[in-house]
């Protein structure tokens, strides 16, 4: 019996898959709190790059404003 369920996740360079699961809910919402991380400057998430995926496709992406070496 195959599924039609979506699969969704969120990267976070820096941090790696902070996400995964069949919540589009959840996953918009861990997005929306490492991009707010991203933009404030502080912490780990500074300045890194987020990308929500559904079933492995991109769906929102929030370019890294960090240098990396």
């Amino acid at each position: 019996m195959s599924s039609n369920r979506k699969s969704y996740s969120v990267l976070v360079g820096n941090v790696g898959q902070t996400y995964v699961g069949n919540s589009l809910e959840l996953a918009e919402g861990v997005f929306l709190e490492y991009k707010q991380q991203s933009e404030t400057g502080c912490g780990r998430a500074s300045g890194e790059g987020v990308i929500l995926f559904c079933d492995g496709e991109p769906m929102k992406e929030h370019a890294a404003t960090f240098e990396h070496i």
